[in-house]
């Protein structure tokens, strides 16, 4: 498992495992745009970020025993349970605060329609939102969150 140091923990830093890791298109504008709003409302500070076309988001696949994903989807790595596309931007809105919890609800949909939404967007992503040239950096403040 992997250890990383908590930042704003006082002078003892301690270590805590990750075990909340997003892997997401780094180039996406929209998917940067999600991991802008999971900082924003992530007051826990439980979720870690990693771009798919990073050799780290590779490894952590390698460990997950997950195959070469396309970067279309979201994945959520929550201490060995790997969740993918509608589930998983559904159970990190379920960890964050209030209202948001309340769109878990969606999860009673069945999974080919929620994933033939996220699919019908995460297609036309790049044309409705635009893409970066490159992987965006986080603020100073967050960088800690990025693997």
């Amino acid at each position: 498992m992997k250890w990383a140091e908590e930042s704003h923990s006082s002078s003892d830093s301690q270590e805590k495992p990750l075990s909340k890791i997003i892997l997401y298109d780094g180039v996406c504008n929209l998917c940067w745009f999600w991991v802008q709003f999971i900082l924003k409302h992530d007051h826990k500070r439980q979720f870690n970020f990693v771009p798919l076309q990073s050799q780290m988001a590779k490894n952590i696949m390698l460990e997950n025993k997950l195959h070469v994903l396309e970067l279309s989807t979201v994945v959520l790595i929550d201490d060995g349970r790997v969740l993918f596309k509608s589930s998983a931007i559904l159970y990190v809105l379920k960890q964050l605060p209030m209202p948001w919890p309340l769109l878990y609800g969606l999860i009673l949909l069945p999974g080919f329609i929620r994933d033939g939404v996220y699919g019908f967007i995460g297609q036309r992503r790049y044309k409705w939102f635009g893409r970066g040239e490159a992987c965006y950096l986080p603020e100073t403040k967050d960088k800690d969150r990025f693997l």
